[in-house]
């Protein structure tokens, strides 16, 4: 894997070279700085081919490095940007918003015009996000994104004489088909009907889950009122509960906020004692993967993953990796717009769409991969809000979610009925929720 990692730049550059891409007509040589996770990834990923077409333009790479809930993170980011002042940003969803509203970044649409950029192959769905984040306009472009869908082992469906799942069901047609598997194989071996990834493989986890899908919360912050004992919220515990006590889904607790490998590899859909799982285009890269390793023939398909009957069409698990735009303060505007057109680029999608670990945004670049088709991740609606939770808010997400986790436990261990846990949840959570009121957050802090 590492020596193609290695060769990865050099084919792409040979293919560009053969394929008789047209450099652009600039004659005047400049440098930009381009802001970057790993200066190491980004030449693999852009440098090196952007060099073979645009050798006028010198790229620096600026390593910026903010975790997305880092404490204090967009205020880093901001003291960083200033310092190393770079021409093209490489921002998470939550931080290129923030920017958006502070005016930090260029608008594109003039850009786009004047240099007659073609958007007509890229995903609608993420040019309509990123023109919502932007009141109507585009001030970033996305060229990754991830999406998931419902993975199915085709051979445990045929052996138990159940009907394949389909595109667009419902997350209750879902659990109901899972329920129809036996629970364990002829030589007793669990069979799960569903699985889950791990961060989401707990009874709280699946009520994130399923509540996300009703648009449901079970605390609301700005009332300062946990909301777990609501009958809707009732439900959907109960619904979720009883699903890991009868095995229908198995259970997986982090240890220390790691994943190990050997698990992953033991991964229950992996391995061919799961029906179904539930994930993005990373578990279909690394179910392709390790198949292949372990010399695995498993048959499996996929349809788009479980949506809200009241919006059949919508994705809810979609999401934008990061996003490339523009500092408004760069003197080589036209030098980094020319950087983001390359980055966004049919022809690098395309060349990239092999071996890249996530989904393009140029539609009919990836329209399949080893033997699949990869309908399932682009055929529904793309839709998500944006948010950055303030330090206060993000310290109480965590301790709450320890909390449900901890007392959901004791539920399938026996220790407590579901309706002692959820009044310790609630007391418990309203003192938390409490706490974490009386904090300042990151702008408070900042006006001091």
């Amino acid at each position: 894997m590492n020596a193609f990692l290695r060769l990865l730049p050099c084919c792409i550059i040979l293919a560009i070279l053969f394929t008789g891409c047209t450099q652009t007509a600039e004659t005047e040589q400049t440098k930009i700085k381009v802001m970057y996770d790993n200066e190491y990834s980004f030449q693999s990923e852009y440098g090196n081919v952007f060099a073979v077409e645009h050798p006028n333009i010198e790229l620096e790479v600026s390593e910026i490095t903010v975790g997305q809930y880092e404490p204090g993170g967009i205020n880093k980011l901001k003291k960083e940007l200033e310092q190393e002042k770079p021409d093209v940003l490489y921002l998470t969803p939550e931080q290129y918003k923030e920017l958006l509203r502070e005016g930090k970044l260029t608008a594109l649409d003039g850009l786009i015009k004047t240099s007659n950029y073609s958007l007509n192959s890229f995903h609608s769905g993420i040019l309509d996000i990123l023109k919502q984040m932007g009141d109507g306009e585009l001030f970033g472009l996305a060229p990754i994104f991830d999406a998931s869908a419902l993975f199915y082992n085709k051979e445990l469906f045929d052996r138990y004489h159940i009907e394949y799942p389909t595109d667009q069901m419902t997350w209750d047609q879902v659990l109901q088909l899972a329920q129809r598997f036996p629970g364990k194989d002829e030589s007793g071996e669990h069979l799960y009907g569903l699985s889950l990834q791990f961060w989401e493989s707990t009874p709280s986890g699946l009520l994130e889950r399923l509540n996300g899908i009703e648009g449901l919360a079970d605390y609301d912050f700005k009332q300062k009122k946990i909301l777990i004992k609501t009958d809707a919220n009732r439900k959907n515990a109960e619904k979720a509960v009883a699903l890991f006590e009868k095995e229908v889904i198995p259970y997986y607790e982090i240890q220390n906020g790691m994943i190990e490998s050997d698990d992953v590899e033991k991964e229950p859909f992996i391995t061919g004692n799961s029906a179904m799982y539930l994930g993005s285009f990373t578990f279909f890269n690394t179910l392709v993967r390790l198949t292949a390793e372990n010399g695995n023939k498993m048959q499996w398909d996929m349809v788009t993953e479980p949506i809200n009957p009241q919006f059949p069409d919508q994705a809810v698990s979609f999401s934008l990796i990061k996003i490339f735009a523009i500092n408004a303060e760069s003197s080589n505007q036209q030098a980094a717009w020319q950087f983001i057109q390359f980055a966004n680029s049919d022809s690098l999608a395309k060349l990239k769409s092999k071996s890249n670990f996530f989904l393009q945004s140029r539609t009919g670049t990836m329209n399949e991969k080893n033997g699949h088709s990869l309908e399932p991740f682009y055929k529904l609606k793309f839709t998500q809000s944006f948010s950055y939770p303030e330090e206060n808010l993000q310290l109480f997400l965590r301790e709450y979610g320890a909390l449900k986790r901890a007392q959901f436990k004791e539920v399938l261990d026996h220790n407590k009925t579901l309706n002692q846990a959820l009044e310790t949840i609630e007391a418990e959570g309203q003192l938390l929720l409490g706490a974490a009121s009386l904090q300042p957050n990151d702008s408070e802090q900042q006006a001091r």
